[in-house]
């Protein structure tokens, strides 16, 4: 992970061939310091109870995209993906938008956000 402030300032190994998605960093292995570099980097609504989304991944190179349908703070989201994504060792993640725009069309139950049109997405297959 990286963080920066444009996509010029990425560190890519060919800059014609690479994947990035933008988010906050959730510092997944820095307990003390995730939540002031959330802070650091603009989180909107951190400690607020709002639906939630975000991509983790292990040491495996597997990636889980994340959301709840329920309301929740930063922390509590953060918490749950500690516990319950056990696959591997965790690295570390992003969070997404979230809240209304916290959608996912796949299983049940679906999280279906606010229902407003999202025009920046991710498509797993």
């Amino acid at each position: 992970m990286q963080v920066v402030s444009s996509a010029a300032s990425l560190a890519v190994v060919n800059r014609h061939q690479y994947w990035a998605q933008g988010g906050i960093s959730m510092g997944l292995n820095n307990e003390s310091g995730w939540a002031a570099q959330a802070d650091k980097e603009n989180m909107p609504n951190r400690t607020g109870n709002a639906e939630r989304a975000g991509l983790v991944y292990n040491t495996g190179k597997n990636i889980w995209l994340v959301v709840t349908n329920t309301k929740c703070s930063a922390a509590q989201f953060r918490s749950a993906i500690k516990e319950k994504v056990s696959s591997g060792t965790l690295v570390n993640g992003i969070f997404l938008d979230g809240s209304g725009s916290a959608q996912m069309r796949a299983g049940t139950p679906k999280a279906t956000g606010d229902s407003r049109k999202v025009f920046s997405m991710v498509a797993l297959r």
